[in-house]
């Protein structure tokens, strides 16, 4: 199941920076992640209390150890983006199309 493979890694992605942010012991930085299947597309959801950074793909230096999170989930993901959530939320979002 390829398709199911290249869920996964943005699943993965978009939680790590996030959970470096929960680990800071920072109250209200926690993240929820959803994940559901309607028709043919799985929807990944990581909803934060972030609403004022809204992410956007860069392209970091070679050297850089961080940045590369959105790169992989526009080269993985059929369709991305970010629906602003009621203050101070936001949800970002990718659907990987799964075929029948």
């Amino acid at each position: 199941m390829p398709h199911l493979h290249r869920a996964a890694v943005p699943v993965q992605r978009p939680g790590q920076p996030r959970q470096h942010e929960t680990s800071s012991g920072v109250p209200g930085r926690d993240f929820r992640l959803t994940l559901y299947v309607v028709g043919g597309t799985l929807r990944i959801e990581i909803t934060d209390t972030r609403g004022d950074r809204l992410p956007r793909p860069t392209r970091p230096a070679p050297d850089a150890t961080t940045g590369r999170g959105l790169l992989v989930v526009t080269a993985l993901a059929d369709r991305w983006g970010v629906t602003p959530g009621p203050h101070p939320r936001k949800t970002v979002w990718a659907e990987v199309d799964v075929p029948g």
